[in-house]
């Protein structure tokens, strides 16, 4: 890029836009990119902790819970989920 092309470019972007405004702009756009980043961890934080259940006839127990109304049949040693009233 010729100088006299950077300096027509320069003088675009310059006119019109005070130092306040420019800065303004330049933070929210910073403060966009850092919402982006960490609420988009946050989102996928909390689907991976919904996945995290065991679902029925799934293995439970040593830190695994069995999702929604479904039992462990040994949180101790480690079981299997399984819904109320059916067989184990």
């Amino acid at each position: 890029m010729g100088t006299a092309r950077f300096d027509e470019l320069t003088k675009t972007l310059a006119s019109g836009t005070s130092r306040r405004s420019m800065l303004k702009s330049i933070a929210i756009v910073a403060t966009g990119g850092v919402v982006a980043l960490f609420g988009g961890r946050s989102a996928e934080a909390q689907h991976k902790k919904k996945d995290q259940c065991a679902h029925d006839g799934d293995p439970c127990g040593r830190g695994v819970t069995c999702c929604g109304n479904l039992i462990c049949s040994d949180p101790t040693n480690g079981g299997v989920c399984f819904k109320p009233g059916k067989k184990k």
